[in-house]
C-alpha cells in the first residue's frame, strides 16, 4: 500500500478532473441532480453504503425550492448533460442528497464528514482573461455558476472518500460523508439533519470546510469555536 502522500499525489489529476467537470455543469440549490449522481456512481464504485434522495432529505423541511417546471427542466437537463441514469431517479423533484457511510466493524467513533455541491446564481464570464473559459470549464448553464468553489469541496469529498476506502484497514468506527444540496442561502442542511442523518448510529463529532482563495495552496486554517453555523431568515410585515 502506498504512503499517504503518494496516494494524493496519485489521486490529485482525478480530483482535478472531477472539480472542473462539476464547474462546467454548474447546478444552483436542488438542482444538483447530475452532480448528486456522478457523487454516487464514484462512491459505489468504491463500495460505500448509500443513501440517497428521499431516503436522506426531509422534504417539508426544505425552503427555497423551486418550481416545479424549473425542477423537471433542470432534471432533463442533468440526462442530457451525462448523470448516469441509475442513480438519477433517486433525486428527482428536489432531492439531490448523498450520504456515503463506511463502516469498518471495529469500535470507535462516529465521524461525519460534509461537503456542498450547489453553485451560485450567476453567469459566468466567458472570456479569454477568465481561466475557465480559456482551459474549457467554465459554466455551459446559464444563469449557474460555481463561483463559492463547492464545485472543490465535492471534489475534495471525492478525494476523502477514496483515501478513507484505501487505508480502511487502519481506521476504526463509522464513518459517513455527507454531500449536501443548497448550502447557498436556501438552507439544504437543515433538511438532512431533520431526516436524521445524523443519528443511527449517533454523530459524535462532524467536520466541514470551505476554500479560502486567499489562503496559500497546501495551507489549512483552523477557527476556535463556532463558524459557518446556519443562518435563519425572518420577515417583518409594516403596515
Amino acid at each position: 500500500m502506498p504512503q499517504l502522500d503518494e496516494y494524493l499525489r496519485q489521486l490529485a489529476p482525478s480530483m482535478t478532473q472531477w472539480r472542473r467537470d462539476f464547474h462546467l455543469h454548474a447546478e444552483s440549490g436542488w438542482l444538483e441532480f447530475r452532480t448528486a449522481s456522478k457523487v454516487a456512481d464514484i462512491l459505489d464504485g468504491l463500495g460505500y453504503q448509500l443513501a440517497l434522495g428521499r431516503d436522506v432529505i426531509d422534504a417539508d423541511s426544505r425552503m427555497g425550492l423551486p418550481d416545479e417546471e424549473t425542477l423537471a427542466q433542470a432534471f432533463e437537463r442533468a440526462r442530457e448533460q451525462g448523470a448516469p441514469e441509475r442513480w438519477l431517479p433517486a433525486f428527482e423533484g428536489g432531492f439531490a442528497g448523498v450520504v456515503a457511510t463506511l463502516d469498518t466493524g471495529r469500535p470507535g467513533p462516529t465521524l461525519a464528514f460534509r461537503v456542498d455541491m450547489d453553485a451560485l446564481d450567476l453567469n459566468e464570464q466567458h472570456d479569454d482573461s477568465h481561466r475557465p473559459h480559456r482551459d474549457h470549464f467554465a459554466s455551459c448553464n446559464a444563469g449557474m455558476m460555481h463561483a463559492c468553489g463547492h464545485d472543490g469541496h465535492t471534489a475534495i469529498g471525492l478525494g476523502l472518500a477514496h483515501v478513507l476506502k484505501q487505508y480502511a484497514a487502519q481506521l476504526n468506527g463509522v464513518i459517513k460523508l455527507i454531500f449536501q444540496p443548497a448550502e447557498e442561502g436556501v438552507g439544504g442542511a437543515l433538511p438532512m439533519i431533520e431526516d436524521g442523518i445524523l443519528e443511527n448510529p449517533h454523530v459524535d463529532a462532524a467536520f466541514a470546510l470551505h476554500v479560502e482563495p486567499l489562503e496559500k495552496t497546501g495551507n489549512i486554517q483552523i477557527k476556535d469555536g463556532s463558524i459557518m453555523a446556519s443562518p435563519d431568515d425572518f420577515k417583518i410585515v409594516v403596515h
